[in-house]
This record gives C-alpha cells, structure tokens and sequence, in this order.
C-alpha cells in the first residue's frame, strides 16, 4: 500500500493487527462508564461486571478532581478506584 501512495519508501513496522471488538480493552471499558461512545459489547459487559463489583466505580471515574479544584471531594470509600488523568491548563 506504501508503494502506492510513497513510491520507493518502505513502511518501518508492519501493518497493524486487527482488532478484536470480543476482548474488553481497559482504555473502551473506562470510556464506556464515563458515558462514551467508543466501546463494544465485551468492553460493556466488563465494564458492568466492575461496576457492580464495586458501586462506587462511577463515582470514582466521573468525580475525580484535582487538588486545587473546588471543594466537597468525594469521601475515600467513594473514590475507592483510582485512574490516570491527563489535564492541559
């Protein structure tokens, strides 16, 4: 397909694999408990199962805040789970 598009120039990695929408992926089971759209039904159901494994999953994910953001926090028992957060200021 390179050869098409960059006559001469030859890819540095092989082709990607494809993907397999029946094995839940963390990064599609968060977006799917903040509400996305970008999941499939192995990432739902596991997703679910987390969810009623521990109540306060959602609470955790959609009510973190960061140090310096305003006040009441969720208590401890509340955000119980813990995820990584990328912010731009």
């Amino acid at each position: 397909m390179s050869g098409r598009w960059f006559p001469g120039i030859t890819p540095s990695r092989p082709a990607p694999v494809d993907l397999d929408t029946s094995v839940p992926h963390p990064a599609r089971i968060y977006d799917y408990i903040l509400g996305g759209k970008d999941n499939f039904a192995a990432d739902q159901s596991a997703a679910q199962a987390a969810m009623a494994a521990n109540p306060h999953l959602v609470t955790a994910m959609a009510e973190w805040r960061a140090d310096d953001e305003p006040q009441p926090r969720p208590s401890p028992l509340e955000a119980g789970g813990y995820v990584a957060v990328a912010r731009k200021d």
